[in-house]
Parts: structure tokens; sequence; C-alpha cells
């Protein structure tokens, strides 16, 4: 995403008049939210960049966001280019950030990652197992800094989700544009299973989104009291879990295969977490909105739970 573009493209808009100030904010917000917080992405470069790379894209970026241009301001974008640079021309820095991002590439990939973001779970799990501590774990381990990342991952999520759900056809549409539209729910869907775990998220998100859209539909009901012993026993779960690995990890008799495994079972107490909070999210808007989101949120359930069964 060229970032600079679309902030002069409706910059543009506003200044011809095709959007009022509101819209405008609107949309600026939305743009820089959506803005990845990988600094890779921010920097425009792949992970294997160089650090003469890093320092060259730098400095071309930052004559754009400068503070200079902007009438001596400093920007979100100028800031966020700033901690990308920094993260990234600090070896430890980087170091730490590639671990962060080593395993969740096994629990789900780069599919999953507009329903799931980045997992914390795999930033404790590198550090315990390998017994590490440094400032800048330390910093990422910080309680504002989690809710910073924490509101990040639920926002981009909410809003994919969002974007997603309202292209699904309404009552008043044609049989065929429904039936094309299931079609690529379905396609979609396989590919999610070929990923990492593909077929086991899909059963698992596909479950809670049906439970939370019937929680919509159904206040108060029997599936409402259900969703509450879920929960109950999910962080117990969590809990078996944590203390299995702890005590594997303590045996020293973890190979790849198995820290992949322990990523996973642990992964999926957060993943869990995650969704029900994201659905929350999704449904605080007005009753009209709410009934469409709820009966498409419902439908992606179901489909996504057939696909994880075949």
């Amino acid at each position: 995403m060229d970032l600079q573009a679309e902030l002069k493209k409706i910059k543009s808009q506003l200044e011809n008049g095709q959007i009022d100030e509101n819209e405008y904010n609107k949309r600026q917000k939305s743009i820089l939210d959506a803005w990845d917080t990988s600094p890779y992405a921010v920097l425009q470069l792949d992970s294997n960049a160089t650090d003469a790379e890093i320092r060259s894209k730098y400095r071309k970026l930052a004559k754009n966001y400068h503070p200079d241009k902007n009438g001596g301001i400093e920007t979100p974008e100028w800031n966020k280019l700033n901690k990308a640079y920094e993260i990234l021309s600090d070896n430890n820095k980087r170091a730490l950030y590639d671990k962060y991002s080593k395993l969740n590439a096994y629990v789900g990939g780069d599919l999953w990652f507009p329903y799931i973001g980045n997992l914390e779970i795999d930033l404790w799990l590198s550090s315990f197992l390998e017994n590490e501590t440094s400032p800048e774990l330390e910093i990422m381990n910080q309680s504002d800094e989690k809710k910073r990342r924490h509101d990040i991952r639920i926002s981009q999520i909410v809003r994919h989700l969002r974007e997603k759900l309202s292209q699904f056809p309404k009552q008043d549409q044609s049989h065929n544009e429904h039936d094309s539209f299931i079609k690529n729910l379905y396609q979609d869907a396989s590919k999610l299973s070929m990923e990492p775990n593909g077929k086991m998220l899909l059963s698992l998100l596909g479950g809670i989104y049906i439970s939370k859209a019937q929680d919509y539909l159904h206040k108060f009901s029997i599936p409402t009291i259900l969703n509450i012993y879920n929960k109950f026993f999910n962080g117990l779960g969590f809990a078996a879990n944590l203390f299995s690995s702890f005590a594997m990890a303590k045996s020293k008799i973890l190979n790849s295969e198995e820290v992949n495994k322990m990523a996973w079972r642990l992964s999926q107490s957060e993943i869990s977490s995650i969704t029900r909070e994201t659905c929350d999210n999704l449904l605080k808007c007005s009753h009209d909105e709410k009934s469409h989101l709820v009966n498409s949120l419902q439908l992606l359930g179901k489909v996504w739970i057939e696909v994880g069964k075949q």
C-alpha cells in the first residue's frame, strides 16, 4: 500500500468537493489504521533486506513524510516510519521481531492473518523456550504496549470481516447472484484449508461465528448460556496446555515438530478469545446493518465448518 498516494488521493477529493470534511477524516483514519504495522511493509522491504537497503529505503521515504513537508508537524505516518526504522536498523530488535513472527506462520500462514492477526503466544513461546530476556522484549511485554498491539489487531480483523460480510447477497437479490457468491465462499474456504492447521481453524472460527450469530438472534437463550461454559472450559484448557508446555520445555526434549505442536495448542485459546471479541466489536452497529452482518456471519460459519470437515 502506497500510503502517501492514498492520503493525497482523499485530500484531492476533499479539495474538489467530492467528499466533505467528516468523510475525509473518516477515510484518513481508515487508511492510517489499515496501514500494515509490519516494519518491513512500512519500509516497503522484503524480510531478507540488507542493512544498506534498509537505510536507503528509509532515507527515500523520509523525504515524503518529514515534518518539514508538513508544516513542522510530526504526522502519524512519520512516527510509524521512524518506529519501523528503529526496529530494522537495530540487529537485536530486528532479530526479536523476526522471532516474534516466525511461529505465527506455522499457525495459519499468510491467508489466515486477516482473520487472526499476529499471535501474542508466539512472542512468549519464543522467548520462554530459549530462556532469553532483553530490553526490547521487556518493552514488548509492557501492559501499554500489549494493549496497543491488541487494539490494532482487533480493529484490523473487524474491518476485514465487515468488508467481507457486507458483500454477502441480501434477500432481495437474485438466486444466481446468491449461488455465485456461495460458490466463491467455498473456493475461499478451500484455499484457507490448505494453510497450516487450516481445516482446524475453519472448524474453530466457523463454530464461533455461528455461536455469536445465534447469540444475537436469540438473546439469553441456551446457546448464550453454553457460551459461558465454553469460555470457562476454554480457559481451563489453556491453563492445562500451558502447564504441559512448561513441563515439556523444562525437560529439554523438544524438537521443532513438538515446538510447532505446542504453539498450535496454546494458540487455539488465544485465537478463540480474539475471535469472540472481534465478533462482539463487529456487531456494535445499527439494527439494520447488524441484521445483515449476523445472517452473513452465520452463513460464513456454516461454510467454513463444512469445508473444515472435508
